[in-house]
């Protein structure tokens, strides 16, 4: 097979290596992060579907609580 015309046959060179820009590099988790910031509104996201469960099935909430809070 002939090269096409898009080979030359030379080397290729590779690119230049830069050096790193200072400062100090650390994985951040995403999910940390936001709970930092967030964290109020992350703990209402969580409940909001318990509550919404236990006001539709107001019985079975209180053989679920009813345990717990005599514990009290």
């Amino acid at each position: 097979m002939k090269p096409g015309p898009a080979q030359s046959g030379g080397i290729p060179t590779p690119p230049p290596v830069h050096p790193p820009v200072g400062g100090e590099m650390f994985a951040a988790d995403k999910l940390s992060v936001f709970m930092s910031n967030y964290w109020l509104a992350v703990i209402l996201l969580l409940l909001l579907p318990l509550a919404v469960l236990f006001y539709r099935k107001r019985d079975l909430a209180s053989k679920v609580l009813k345990p717990l809070l005599l514990r009290f």
